[in-house]
């Protein structure tokens, strides 16, 4: 009886390659999810930059509809709502270029713009956001312009 005993060998617990294999997969994993959490955060920044470059957007065709002339500056184009060159969180910087050059209401009329918004933040794949009175939409930066308005 105490011969028999000593062969059969009760193994318990994990082997050490078996664990690495673990630790791999879960490493794997953890990456995966990690790179698709950061593009989520980065598009749900852009919505703010996309929102903010619409409503300028919008409060220059209101400023055309009662001026018969794009406004010049961010500032004058909204008046009435107060905006500024800021996003509402701060995230983004907008920038507005007007043609032809040196335009003003009531003297010679701007005719055409365009609007851009730029990340307070590193924002690689989509550096800058634009938009011009004809509505095309732009961006510069690693990422189409698809990826970037979407």
């Amino acid at each position: 009886m105490g011969s028999c005993m000593k062969n059969k060998k009760k193994f318990h617990g994990f082997s050490l390659i078996e664990m690495l294999i673990v630790v791999a997969i879960i490493g794997i994993a953890g990456a995966a999810a990690y790179a698709a959490y950061t593009e989520q955060v980065s598009r749900g920044m852009r919505t703010e930059g996309k929102d903010f470059i619409l409503d300028l957007a919008a409060a220059q065709e209101a400023f055309y509809a009662q001026n018969l002339s794009y406004a010049n500056s961010i500032t004058a184009a909204n008046q009435l709502n107060r905006m500024d060159t800021q996003s509402a969180n701060g995230r983004y910087t907008a920038n507005l270029v007007v043609a032809p050059g040196g335009c003003a209401a009531g003297v010679t009329a701007c005719r055409t713009y365009t609007l851009s918004v730029v990340p307070n933040t590193v924002d690689l794949d989509c550096t800058s956001l634009t938009y011009n009175n004809a509505g095309v939409v732009g961006s510069t930066g690693a990422g189409t312009v698809a990826e970037c308005w979407r």
